[in-house]
């Protein structure tokens, strides 16, 4: 036979309930529901600060003179790579730049650069070039950025 369990001998922890559950085991339940989202608060945090650091990088690199290349997202037409900015890029002197029957000669560096990976959006109505600084390129022309045709 099953006795019924006397009612007086319940204890504090199990009167107060949280929904269905006796108080203890809503207790725990919350400690193992805070425990799983610990974890995912650790790469939040690190998402947030990187987010913030390349913001701070990306603004750091729009100051200058050559600022509106990198704000314009100017891309080599040929090799796709990003020209960057006021760091890597300058504006050439008059004359720097001459057409030929190879494309462009760059007297700086006495390169020939095809027609073809020209970027002609230049708003200044000048002639910019933008340098590889590291690696085994440093020095070469990564974009040539000519005026618009016409100007």
């Amino acid at each position: 036979m099953i006795a019924a369990p006397p009612s007086h001998t319940t204890t504090a922890l199990n009167i107060h309930t949280i929904g269905a559950r006796p108080c203890s085991e809503g207790v725990a339940a919350y400690q193992r529901s805070n425990r799983k989202s610990i974890p995912m608060r650790i790469p939040l945090a690190l998402a947030a600060v990187a987010t913030l650091s390349l913001a701070s990088v990306s603004l750091a690199h729009d100051h200058g003179e050559g600022a509106w290349i990198n704000q314009m997202a100017l891309i080599d037409p040929v090799t796709r790579e990003f020209c960057c900015g006021p760091q890597d890029c300058a504006p050439q002197p008059a004359g720097g730049i001459s057409e030929n029957a190879f494309g462009f000669r760059i007297a700086e560096t006495g390169e020939q650069f095809a027609q073809e990976r020209v970027i002609w959006k230049a708003p200044d109505g000048r002639w910019w070039r933008c340098r590889y600084l590291a690696g085994t390129e440093k020095g070469k022309t990564r974009c040539l950025i000519g005026p618009p045709r016409g100007m």
